[in-house]
This record gives C-alpha cells, structure tokens and sequence, in this order.
C-alpha cells in the first residue's frame, strides 16, 4: 500500500446507517466475481500499518496530510459493477474522503471515484505515478454528510466508460484508458492536512455489469481519455520493499491549509500484499508541497500533476 502526501492543492453513500438499512446494491448475487464483508483482512488486500479490519469492517487511516490506499490483489477484471459501503467515524474530520479504485494495473496506474464527508465527489486518474484531474470537487446530490452515515459508491464499467455513482444517484459518466488485459480493484482514504481521518468499507461487490440504480440522477459527462487521476499529486517514492502490495496514496483533500510534510523516507511499501506498491498522494487543501515531493492539485484543482511526500506500504507476499 501506498500513502501520498496530500500536497499542495487546491482541490481535495447506501443510506443513513445510524440506525437503518443500506441500500440494496452492495450485495452479492450466486454471479458475483469478487465479495469480502471484511470479517477478517484477506491477503490480497496485502497488509500495511494504515488499514486494518476493526468490527467487521476495513478501517484505513491516513496520516494527516496523506493518502492511504490499497489494491486487492485477487483478480483481474474487464467490466465491472464494483459497490462499497463507506462511512467516516466520529468524530468527523473536515477534508476526508474514501475512495474506489478502479481501472487499476498497479499503484502509479488507476482511477480513483473520491467521496468527501461534506458531500462532495470528484475523479481522479494516477498514471505514471502522477495525479490528474478528470472532474474536480464539486457539490454530489444524494450525499449523506458527516460521521457515523453510510455513502453507497459504485462504479459500472462499460469499455472505456464508466458510471460513478452515489447512493444511487449518478454522479457523472466518465471515460478514461482501462488496462488492455483487465484490470485491479481498490479503495482509498484520505485525511485532511490538520488530522487523522479513519474512513471505513463494508460490503464490497464486484458484480459483471447489469441493471443501471432506479435513481439515475445523471450530472453530465466527463471525458477523461488518456487522464483520470486521483486527487493529489504524485511524491516521491522509495521502492524499497520487495513485491510491495498495498498503495498509500491518494488525491488531494478537500479543505484548505497546509500539507502535511512527507514522512522521513519517503514512499513505504505495503507488507504482505497484492500487486503493485503502494503510492500517496496530496490531501485536500492547499499550502506547499512537502519537500522531496511533486506537488500537484488538491480539491477542485483542474489539471496538472501533483507532488508531495510518497508514503506506501510494506513489503508484498
């Protein structure tokens, strides 16, 4: 796993889960491809400091300043319908955000679908280890806001487009370059500049494509093509770690304020996990990047890429 320091930027869902049911897309069906109701961490997520499974649920905790994601490691596919319960606990922290990870071939080549617990959504593309705007922070309708709720994301992938999704309501359609021969899967957290965020999943699905949600809200189009980045920018990282696995990185966060300064040594590598290493990117808000990084766009930046301290995980099975 890799953690990005959330850089110097101007940019950083499911139903109410206190007390009610989420919504009905997050199960799995006898066609399901890939399921995990995190009663324990699988090996293919790999295993790093910042995540862990806590009461049934995937609990990453970035670094203030920093990403933190992670990339399970079980299969390859083509198109998807990936949902996921997401939920912040309390207290909340303002500039948070969790993430699915799609379109993945390792940690310096994805898509990131970002969520902010105050309701807002963006699209991000890493490639080549650089974070690019594809659509920035902007208000999401159908948002549940706050600590404590569940936000149901999902993303359907149709060839070079996809579909993101918030508790049913669509959010934008997007296109972008998924890998040739199938691609990863993942999630992400993140935490603003001033403290720790612990962001939570539960229920993850991966289903083959069908019905479209009822509730097709849709908020327009955005072409992405060759660039679709996550939020943040793109850190120095050290490759240190043998078959590194989980990725540490993330898009910029959504408030303002300084960056966090990049951890001493720059980018860790996950232990015991998937794929690729792990990468980190800028949280939301703005500042300067953190030495030995490069900074890029932070919440509701436009393009460009991102630089900041590179946090990754340990070392892979």
């Amino acid at each position: 796993m890799r953690m990005f320091s959330l850089a110097a930027a101007a940019g950083v869902a499911c139903f109410l889960a206190t007390g009610g049911a989420a919504m009905a897309a997050c199960k799995a069906t006898p066609n399901s491809l890939f399921e995990d109701q995190f009663n324990q961490l699988d090996e293919t997520w790999g295993s790093y400091e910042n995540y862990d499974v806590e009461d049934g649920k995937l609990v990453i905790k970035p670094p203030a300043g920093y990403n933190t994601s992670t990339i399970n490691n079980s299969s390859l596919y083509d198109d998807v319908d990936i949902c996921v319960e997401m939920s912040a606990e309390a207290p909340v922290q303002e500039g948070s955000c969790g993430s699915i990870i799609f379109w993945a071939l390792d940690f310096d080549n994805y898509y990131s679908f970002q969520v902010s617990t105050e309701g807002q959504a963006s699209f991000w593309r890493r490639q080549r280890g650089r974070w690019l705007n594809q659509v920035s922070w902007q208000d999401a309708a159908g948002t549940e806001k706050g600590a404590t709720v569940i936000n149901e994301l999902r993303v359907v992938t149709s060839g070079k487009t996809a579909k993101l999704y918030i508790n049913g309501s669509l959010f934008k359609e997007v296109k972008g370059q998924p890998p040739k021969d199938g691609s990863l899967i993942g999630l992400l957290a993140c935490s603003p500049n001033e403290s720790s965020a612990r962001i939570t999943f539960d229920n993850l699905v991966v289903n083959p494509p069908s019905v479209e949600p009822a509730a097709d809200k849709t908020r327009g189009e955005a072409s992405g093509s060759d660039n679709g980045g996550a939020a943040g920018g793109g850190a120095t990282e050290d490759k240190s770690g043998a078959n590194s696995g989980s990725d540490n990185g993330g898009a910029p966060s959504i408030g303002a304020g300084a960056p966090g300064a990049a951890p001493a040594g720059g980018d860790q590598a996950p232990a015991n996990g998937g794929g690729a290493a792990p990468a980190a990117a800028p949280a939301n808000g703005g500042g300067a990047a953190p030495a030995g990084g490069d900074s890029g766009p932070a919440n509701g930046s436009g393009g460009g890429s991102g630089s900041g301290g590179d946090n990754g995980g340990g070392t892979g099975k």
